[in-house]
Parts: C-alpha cells; sequence; structure tokens
C-alpha cells in the first residue's frame, strides 16, 4: 500500500500487518488440510464402492448356491459353493472394515481443516482489526493536519493577511 499523505503533506507510514507471514502460512495450512480432507473423502468413496461390489457379489454367490441346492447333485458342489460364500462374507466384513476405517480418516482430516480454519480465521480477523486501528490513527493524523492549517489561516486572517512573525 502506497503511503498516504495528509492534508499538510504529512506522510502517513503504510499499512504493515507484522503476522502477515503467519497468516499466509495458515493459508497455506488450510490449503493442504482441504487437500487432504478431498483424498481422505476420495478414498473413502472407494471403499464404500468395494464394500458394494462385495455385497453384491456375495448376493450373486448365495443365489447360485440356492440354485444348487434346489437342483441336488453333486456334494462336492455344494461344499466348494459353502466355502465361496464363507470366502464372501470374509471379503464382505472386511471391506466394511476399510470403510470404517476410511470414515475415521475422513473424520480427522476435517478436524485438522476445520482447525486449520479457524486458525486462518483468528489471524484474519487480527488483521482486520489492526487495519481499522491503523486507518483511524491515519484519519486523526489527517485531522491534525487539517486543524492545523485551518488554525494557521484563521490566525493571518485575525492579523490582516500579514506573515507571522
Amino acid at each position: 500500500m502506497a503511503p498516504r499523505s495528509g492534508a499538510a503533506g504529512l506522510a502517513v507510514k503504510p499499512f504493515a500487518f507484522r503476522a502477515e507471514v503467519a497468516l499466509t502460512l495458515r493459508k497455506r495450512q488450510e490449503e493442504q488440510a482441504c487437500r487432504e480432507l478431498a483424498a481422505a473423502a476420495a478414498r473413502a468413496r472407494t471403499a464404500a464402492e468395494l464394500l458394494e461390489r462385495a455385497r453384491e457379489a456375495m448376493a450373486g454367490a448365495m443365489r447360485e448356491a440356492g440354485e444348487c441346492d434346489g437342483r441336488g447333485g453333486d456334494p462336492t458342489l455344494r461344499v466348494w459353493y459353502r466355502n465361496w460364500i464363507t470366502g464372501q462374507r470374509q471379503l464382505v466384513e472386511r471391506s466394511a472394515q476399510v470403510v470404517e476405517a476410511r470414515r475415521g480418516e475422513v473424520a480427522a482430516a476435517t478436524e485438522r481443516a476445520v482447525l486449520a480454519r479457524r486458525k486462518r480465521k483468528a489471524l484474519e480477523r487480527l488483521r482486520q482489526k489492526a487495519l481499522m486501528a491503523w486507518n483511524v490513527t491515519a484519519r486523526r493524523e489527517e485531522q491534525k493536519a487539517i486543524d492545523e492549517l485551518a488554525t494557521v489561516r484563521f490566525a493571518r486572517a485575525e492579523r490582516g493577511g500579514r506573515a507571522c512573525p
């Protein structure tokens, strides 16, 4: 920001937020936390899709096993279906555990993103307050210069336009 100049040519020093570097760091941290949250959410969606596929495969295995039982026939085939269904159940259970783990990751990433946002917002509020205080001070200095100029002009007019001794 360029220096302001008051009514009497008084230069007001430009606004400088001392914690600007920290604010920039907080913004980067928030962006990183948001990227991590998005990645965790994507992993959670993928895990949920895999769980859904495993459940569909399990349902298909159950249907096929039911059809095999209904036809009668080879007991070896029934044992194979039973073992296959057991494997499908284990796959569904593992997939459900992965989904829960991914949900936990999303929750943790959400907490980190919220915390990073709060920290950034806190510094932004501090910056805003500092800017308002700087504006008040600058206006006050400008008003002092204007008042001083008005006083000098009034004094000259009172003396009849003569130069001050």
